[in-house]
């Protein structure tokens, strides 16, 4: 293996080397340059000391004045902590949200067919289908299965869930809050105790007046940024409605491809 310059050992020539090589026919250097060059070593080294001492005694001063008490005075910016990102400090400033991630909340990641239970109404996060409900800003006009809708808020979509009676007049504000967006979807949910319950990974709130600017606050800030796989789609997935989740077969029958 060949070694780089900063490997390479530099040896300067001594008397003796430069005989050896006169022996095999160098010829030597004229008269006293090697009396020269050993002098201009010299030299070098004394600099070099020098050097090296002014800088011993300035690091000694340093580690004196650091030893040193200090008097009283203003409070030194300590080393930047780590923090939450911006987007979550904001969310948690909103008034009402409920933060199950902070709570210690276990939401388990796993997928599994067939009907499930959760802790929360509606849920949060937990076990759910292998297939998301598709939420590219979808309005759906009847209630669709948590398990679907659960999958989405993995891939980090907001769930804007509302009471099933709620009048035309106030689905349609709700819907223009969702329509064209990304990473939302909104479907009526049986027996909701307020007018409106927003939904994201690990957080939720529940609000009674459909232009609470909260609703936008919720959606702005969580949507996309509580995925637990960032880079998972919306798009494609469920676009069916009814409250029982797809078994497999039914799975493999609807996306079959070729």
């Amino acid at each position: 293996m060949s070694e780089s310059k900063d490997d390479e050992m530099i040896i300067l020539p001594s008397l003796m080397s430069y005989r050896d090589k006169a022996f095999h026919g160098f010829v030597p250097p004229p008269a006293g340059t090697i009396e020269v060059k050993a002098a201009g070593r010299r030299k070098r080294r004394l600099a070099t000391g020098a050097v090296a001492s002014v800088a011993l005694i300035g690091l000694s001063a340093f580690l004196l004045i650091q030893a040193a008490p200090r008097s009283e005075g203003p409070p030194v910016a300590a080393w930047p902590s780590p923090t939450v990102p911006e987007w979550e400090a904001r969310a948690n400033q909103i008034e009402g949200i409920v933060n199950f991630r902070a709570s210690g909340t276990q939401l388990s990641q796993d997928h599994t067919w067939g009907p499930l239970t959760y802790d929360q109404s509606p849920p949060v996060g937990g076990k759910h289908s292998p297939v998301w409900q598709q939420c590219m800003g979808n309005t759906y006009d009847a209630p669709i299965a948590s398990e679907h809708a659960v999958h989405s808020l993995e891939h980090g979509a907001v769930w804007l869930a509302y009471r099933s009676e709620l009048p035309a007049a106030e689905v349609d504000i709700l819907k223009n809050k969702i329509k064209g967006k990304q990473y939302t979807f909104m479907a009526p949910y049986d027996g909701l105790e307020t007018k409106v319950s927003l939904q994201a990974w690990g957080y939720q709130l529940k609000v009674d007046d459909v232009n609470d600017s909260r609703i936008d606050d919720f959606i702005s800030l969580l949507a996309k940024n509580t995925s637990l796989e960032p880079e998972a789609s919306c798009a494609s997935g469920n676009t069916a409605t009814g409250t029982t989740p797809l078994t497999e077969q039914q799975a493999l029958e609807r996306f079959r491809t070729g």
